[in-house]
């Protein structure tokens, strides 16, 4: 129970005082693998497979990686919970019209319309044991970073979440 009362306590100091980002030129591929590597293990225990599908070269992007890392991280433990035995969790990344991307797709059992238009508000959740504040709180980080998230979804197919960011900062001016 206290450690569930400090993660909460962390969200809300998070979403109530986020850091402002530190921003410095990275590989967006880097950080991906950096985050699969830090899964790894929670996803084998699990049985689902973790797949990416990354864009060939590097995907250079003006962002604090340790919060790019916590959006990554949070998306894939979501896409996790998510999904059952033998499913399977995909990343994407790419780059187009002076942005870089990244995706992460999930075989899990997906959302319903009235639940993806409620999902970035805090204290919303769907888990028992959820806070409403982690998606609320990438929301924050993705909105900092000039970048937008989105969510695809259908009840009983799983989701994709997509975040865009802008390929450098001048971009977002």
């Amino acid at each position: 129970e206290v450690k569930r009362l400090e993660s909460f306590l962390g969200e809300l100091r998070d979403f109530l005082r986020p850091a402002q980002p530190s921003k410095q030129e990275i590989d967006l591929n880097q950080v991906i693998r950096e985050v699969q590597a830090l899964m790894e293990e929670a996803i084998r225990e699990k049985g689902v497979r973790l797949d990416d599908r990354l864009h060939a070269k590097q995907l250079p992007v003006e962002a604090d990686p340790n919060q790019l890392k916590q959006v990554l991280l949070n998306l894939v433990k979501n896409a996790l919970e998510a999904t059952e035995d033998q499913g399977a969790i995909l990343v994407n990344s790419g780059t187009d019209d002076g942005q870089v991307w990244f995706s992460v797709q999930d075989t899990g059992k997906g959302m319903s319309e009235d639940v993806q238009e409620k999902i970035f508000h805090p204290f919303y959740t769907t888990k028992e044991k959820g806070t409403g504040l982690g998606l609320a709180v990438i929301n924050k980080i993705v909105t900092d970073h000039h970048g937008t998230i989105t969510v695809s979804s259908v009840a009983g197919s799983g989701s994709t979440f997509t975040v865009r960011l802008p390929k450098k900062a001048a971009d977002a001016a």
